[in-house]
């Protein structure tokens, strides 16, 4: 009998208690929080996205621009320019082709060493102007 009067009880105090406590929860939450919510949001989320964004377009940049000019500056600067008009002609046009030297042996060389070049020197800037940390939200803190 006592033991079904602390179960009653229990029962009584768990459903009025969660029931008290809820209102008093909501209604205390439905007053602070559309102040609350803005306010912290507006003060803390622009440095944080500022902080990652900064690292992830710095990262992500450095990398494209590298990857982009290496190979464009190897070729460029692999021959004279007289010749890498008639290599152009040639392999537009169909022109100046006996001018043109460069066979598809040295094109294949000259593909792989500024692939392996620009892995390289990418890896290298990015790690230098993100101060060679990984991405802040990954636990490296970013620069």
């Amino acid at each position: 009998m006592v033991d079904r009067q602390l179960v009653d009880m229990r029962e009584f105090l768990n459903e009025n208690v969660v029931r008290a406590v809820s209102r008093l929860l909501v209604g205390g939450l439905s007053n602070t929080l559309p102040y609350t919510v803005p306010t912290m949001l507006q003060r803390y989320l622009p440095v944080a996205l500022l902080h990652s964004l900064t690292w992830t377009l710095t990262n992500t940049i450095t990398r494209a621009v590298t990857h982009t000019l290496a190979p464009t500056l190897a070729i460029s600067l692999s021959r004279p320019a007289a010749e890498q008009y008639a290599c152009s002609e040639c392999y537009y046009r169909n022109g100046y082709c006996d001018l043109c030297s460069w066979s598809p042996h040295k094109r294949t060389v000259l593909q792989f060493q500024t692939d392996y070049l620009s892995d390289f020197y990418s890896d290298t800037f990015s790690d230098h102007y993100t101060g060679g940390a990984t991405a802040p939200w990954i636990g490296g803190g970013g620069s």
